[in-house]
């Protein structure tokens, strides 16, 4: 059984995520690249937000970038 640190804070109540490997098996494209890289950490998490900003912006028919 894990012991808690006293006064340590629970990342699910700070919205933190888990970082994951990124698996080259499942990676078929630029796009799946930058969607699996979301979530790594450091610069390719930020490549990862990025392209969801972007997808997100040419979903809305109301956003005239």
């Amino acid at each position: 059984m894990l012991r808690k640190a006293p006064n340590s804070i629970d990342p699910d109540k700070i919205n933190l995520t888990p970082l994951e490997t990124l698996d080259l098996d499942n990676i078929e494209d630029f796009d799946d690249l930058l969607s699996a890289m979301e979530k790594t950490s450091f610069g390719a998490r930020q490549l990862g937000n990025a392209l969801n900003v972007l997808k997100k912006m040419v979903a809305d028919p109301d956003c005239h970038v």
